[in-house]
C-alpha cells in the first residue's frame, strides 16, 4: 500500500505504511518542530492497538504494533519511528494535517 491510498477495511487514507514492509518511500528532512507535534498528535488520537509487535521494514527493529485514527487518516504507531530514524519525509497533506491540528 502506498502512502495516500485508501485502507479498505477502515475507510481511511493511509500514511506510511512503507514502514512494514521494503517498498521505496519518500526521504527528506521533515519541517522543524514535525516530529515533536507528530507524538502530540498521536497522543491525543484513537489507537488502535494491534496483536503483538510489528518489525520496522528498514531496520527490522521491534515496533509497537498499533494504528492512529484521526478524521480521513490512519498510519502506523511506528510512523515517528520512521521519520527519526529512516528520514521517511510523508505527503506534504499530512505534514499539513500534523502541523495545523490543535492539541
Amino acid at each position: 500500500m502506498k502512502d495516500l491510498d485508501v485502507y479498505k477495511g477502515y475507510g481511511k487514507i493511509s500514511v506510511g505504511n512503507c514502514v512494514y514492509s521494503d517498498m521505496e518511500f519518500n526521504k527528506g528532512a521533515a519541517p522543524p518542530g514535525f516530529l515533536e507535534k507528530l507524538k502530540k498528535v498521536e497522543g491525543a488520537t484513537q489507537e488502535i492497538a494491534m496483536f503483538g509487535y510489528g518489525v520496522c521494514g528498514v531496520c527490522n527493529g521491534k515496533n509497537y504494533h498499533s494504528y492512529h485514527i484521526y478524521g480521513k487518516y490512519i498510519w502506523p504507531g511506528a510512523l515517528s519511528h520512521c521519520v527519526e530514524a529512516h528520514n521517511y519525509l510523508p505527503p506534504q497533506e499530512f505534514i499539513d494535517f500534523v502541523m495545523n491540528f490543535t492539541v
